[in-house]
């Protein structure tokens, strides 16, 4: 993994979101002074519980680094907290060895002190270096069974000497500032602000995490500073030291947990929230463009069916709507009527008046036809030329003779001017009208052939008639 990729990860789980969570772990870590009086009365009360319960803590939280770093490495693919959480599972196991060696455990048939203060110094020795070591693996791909394999190795190394030595010599337990154990605590002091040093000054580490180990190694350091005092100030050095180990541990804990745990859950969150968001933008979108698409295809069907000019039916809805209302009579047996009218010399109206005229002409025999229907099931249409029909389901022969009557009025009371008719000096119209009750063996055909016939007729007789 390159270095700008590494960076990008960074930026990822330890940008905005450590932000946050530095506030959220600085609100949490504010109990740490309220506890110092009584940790102070606990450790005069009874060393041995208090320091067995700080130091199984901090074994706990240590270790609890260890697994969420190394299980959620593949993740989040942050190098410098799977380092330190390597670091802090094997610190965890000799600090618990520390622990257990402490008092009156009988753990080791070897001197207990002595392996309670090797544990002790190593586990410090081991923090304090990885801590200075850490900041090295910010933009570095490492395998973390290669870095778990060195740690397990050095660890190995070490036990085999602890146990080899056997006892630690008296002088490790020498109080006061020229011990051996002094001079230790001195080298990992220096080693901690060395450490301090490099992280603050490492641009590669993002701000926010570069904060947070800031704070967590001033705790470290604070806490061996403390344990300095121990040969003048026993109970308050271990209580303070102790506290402040606690913190740390604590501290290191909320850091791992927030940027390896909480984070990826978060930015999972965030993600499926833009996406849900996105989706139902899209779906949204999509069914407004099926919805558009549909009413587009409504009105291409509906343009379809009508006629240009007129704005009624045309000739292929005619076709198709009485085809379905005829298979309605024959299941309901009942009858249809059929008019079919033809304005009365027509072309000789549009040779007089032009064919502009003639077009008004049309749309005002249209609206006055359209006007005598009554019924939703009714239907006007132009048949072709200036022919029109009317459709009337369920209806009898002396219902569509009315019907008709009432057409010819309309279109006789427009009062259109036409000098050049034979018949009268305005636009008139002559229908034809069929009525049948449908059957199986009948098609629609026969009813459109029967009212045009009688229109025919209705033209012979001298035209302005109705014919049935």
């Amino acid at each position: 993994m390159g270095s700008s990729q590494n960076h990008t990860v960074n930026e990822e789980y330890n940008g905005q979101p450590a932000h946050t969570s530095t506030g959220r772990i600085k609100r949490n870590i504010i109990f740490i002074p309220a506890l110092l009086f009584p940790a102070l009365y606990a450790a005069s009360a009874n060393y041995y519980l208090f320091h067995g319960i700080t130091e199984l803590l901090c074994v706990f939280l240590n270790f609890a680094v260890f697994i969420i770093a190394l299980n959620t490495y593949h993740i989040t693919k942050n190098h410098y907290l799977m380092f330190l959480g390597i670091c802090y599972g094997f610190v965890s196991g000799f600090d618990l060895l520390h622990t257990l060696a402490t008092g009156e455990v009988n753990f080791s048939p070897f001197n207990n002190s002595s392996l309670s203060v090797y544990s002790w110094i190593i586990a410090r020795h081991m923090e304090s270096a990885s801590l200075l070591a850490a900041p090295w693996f910010v933009n570095r791909k490492v395998r973390a069974d290669l870095v778990f394999s060195v740690y397990l190795l050095l660890s190995l190394v070490l036990l085999a000497v602890i146990f080899y030595w056997g006892s630690a010599p008296e002088m490790l337990n020498t109080p006061g500032p020229a011990g051996p154990k002094q001079e230790a605590s001195l080298l990992i002091l220096a080693t901690l602000l060395a450490a301090l040093l490099f992280t603050v000054k490492n641009q590669q580490l993002q701000p926010d995490l570069r904060q947070l180990m800031k704070t967590l190694l001033l705790f470290n350091a604070a806490s061996q500073a403390a344990f300095l005092l121990y040969g003048w100030l026993p109970e308050t050095a271990a209580a303070l030291g102790h506290l402040l180990r606690l913190a740390s541990s604590y501290w290191m804990y909320k850091i791992v947990a927030d940027i390896n745990l909480k984070e990826p859950y978060k930015k999972m969150y965030r993600e499926l929230s833009r996406l849900r968001t996105e989706f139902q933008s899209f779906d949204q979108r999509y069914r407004d463009e099926i919805n558009e698409r549909r009413r587009e295809e409504r009105e291409l069907q509906r343009l379809s069916y009508l006629d240009g000019l007129t704005g009624i039916y045309n000739r292929r809805f005619f076709d198709q709507y009485l085809d379905r209302e005829w298979r309605r009579a024959i299941r309901g047996n009942y009858p249809l009527s059929l008019i079919i009218c033809d304005i009365d010399y027509f072309k000789k109206y549009n040779d007089k008046h032009g064919h502009l005229n003639g077009d008004n002409c049309m749309k005002k025999v249209t609206a006055a036809l359209s006007g005598c229907l009554k019924r939703s099931s009714d239907m006007v249409a132009r048949y072709g030329g200036e022919e029109f029909t009317v459709i009337l389901p369920d209806t009898d022969s002396q219902g569509a003779a009315l019907v008709a009557e009432e057409l010819r009025k309309n279109v006789e009371q427009l009062k259109i001017p036409h000098s050049d008719s034979p018949i009268g000096q305005y636009v008139t119209i002559s229908l034809g009208v069929a009525t049948l009750v449908p059957d199986q063996h009948t098609p629609p055909e026969n009813i459109i052939s029967l009212a045009d016939q009688a229109l025919y007729r209705a033209k012979e007789g001298g035209r302005n008639r109705i014919m049935t």
